[in-house]
């Protein structure tokens, strides 16, 4: 089964995100953000559109995080900024490229829900696990969830549920 249609959707909606200066984007509710492109210190809006371009450039073409954070600093050091700490280009990237997949991904899931109705949530067990994640299960000895998709868990705990 392709993926193509969930890509599809997650181009979409990453271009569908209003840009927005960091102060107006922290005044937002944390459902609103999720509509919204900034990033933390960046306060030209010419630069954030860059920027925006940038990550979007990444979901229609591919590339590695190397590679955003290169093009990242580049755009900052061609309008005067200091280059950026990597730490903090690597939670710009999974945020904006792990969001707009999984909203992708979660519109092709509900619009084949009558075929696959029972959705699993299995976290990743590494070094970045979290106790919500252990919570939630899905490796070492806590089984995995599996819930029908109209289930009011994926309300709450559809991926992505946290960065960095």
């Amino acid at each position: 089964m392709s993926n193509k249609g969930a890509f599809t959707e997650a181009i979409r909606f990453f271009a569908g995100k209003e840009i927005l200066h960091p102060d107006k984007f922290y005044r937002l509710s944390a459902e609103a953000r999720v509509k919204a492109f900034s990033v933390s210190h960046v306060t030209s809006l010419r630069v954030l559109k860059d920027l925006h371009a940038e990550v979007e450039k990444v979901l229609t073409d591919g590339g590695t995080l190397k590679g955003f954070q290169e093009a990242f600093n580049d755009i900052l050091r061609n309008s005067g900024y200091a280059p950026a700490n990597p730490r903090h280009i690597e939670i710009v990237f999974r945020q904006n490229i792990q969001t707009s997949y999984n909203v992708g991904r979660y519109a092709k899931q509900t619009e084949r829900a009558e075929l696959r109705p029972f959705w699993v949530y299995n976290s990743i067990d590494d070094s970045g696990t979290t106790p919500l994640c252990y919570e939630l299960g899905g490796h070492g000895s806590r089984p995995a969830v599996c819930y029908r998709y109209d289930h009011p868990f994926w309300d709450k705990y559809y991926p992505p549920n946290h960065f960095g």
